[in-house]
């Protein structure tokens, strides 16, 4: 059935690191013209770890971070399988607890966000955290799908029918709620979307985010068909036209993932 790769592990994994492999290090290294092997990358919501196992194989020292200690065991188990024996590090943290990380300052010359930003209510207070575990001419890298696109609570996670209705978090909390709980949806997985509430990340809230960020823009590119499309459904990623992301109210409603590249301004000269 249709998304049901949300539900197998070891397939959502492999399309994670090929989307990684095949798309995400090759974003990263023609944008900021830097070759990425031998450099420390650090994945916060590493999940069950396909993204930064991706940059592991690519020659990177990779550490990934979850606040889930039983996702970081899946994915510690699922670096080793198949043959594979890799030295990945795992670290059960918070970037919204900066004492927790307070020991990898300057440590990383990349850090990556896949797909994790949108789930962080305190997003200036993440951009400011994780500016501190950069080196001086570090890089940030965080894709997100925003709020307004079809299913920008995630809701294709859902296990019913309801799973195939767009927009519907769009409604008032409540209402969204009350909709999950009669299709029969777990009441862990309604709450985790509903979170999504707390953030939601549009892109005019991403535009004034970055205004106010420790960072400078190296790249900013809206897509009509996302990327990790290509692994889900076969389809191939296509930009936002120009004129359409000049449109702010249309732009809102058909963006299904922006990439970002972010620099320290210090280091960016902005």
């Amino acid at each position: 059935m249709p998304l049901d790769f949300h539900r197998d592990a070891t397939h959502y994994w492999q399309m994670q690191y090929r989307c990684a492999q095949e798309y995400v290090i090759p974003f990263l290294e023609n944008n900021c013209k830097i070759a990425l092997r031998g450099k420390n990358v650090l994945e916060i919501g590493c999940g069950e770890g396909g993204v930064i196992a991706a940059f592991y194989d690519h020659g990177c020292g990779a550490v990934g971070m979850d606040i889930s200690a039983t996702r970081l065991q899946k994915a510690a188990e699922r670096a080793n399988a198949d043959g594979h024996h890799r030295r990945l590090q795992f670290a059960c943290a918070n970037i919204l607890q900066p004492e927790q990380t307070a020991s990898w300052q300057n440590q990383f010359d990349l850090i990556v966000m896949k797909d994790v930003i949108e789930h962080l209510p305190g997003h200036r207070q993440a951009l400011g955290h994780i500016a501190k575990l950069l080196k001086p001419r570090g890089y940030l890298f965080f894709s997100f799908p925003p709020w307004f696109m079809p299913y920008g609570a995630h809701q294709q996670m859902f296990n019913s029918k309801l799973k195939f209705v767009p927009f519907t978090h769009l409604l008032p909390r409540s209402w969204f709620r009350a909709l999950a709980q009669r299709f029969g949806e777990r009441q862990n997985l309604i709450d985790e979307l509903a979170d999504l509430y707390d953030s939601r990340l549009s892109l005019a809230a991403l535009d004034k985010l970055l205004r106010e960020a420790p960072f400078g823009v190296v790249v900013k590119k809206p897509y009509l068909t996302n990327p990790m499309y290509k692994y889900k459904f076969g389809l191939q990623p296509i930009s936002l036209p120009a004129f359409v992301a000049r449109m702010p109210i249309i732009r809102e409603f058909i963006t299904t993932a922006v990439y970002c590249i972010l620099q320290l301004k210090n280091s960016a000269g902005k």
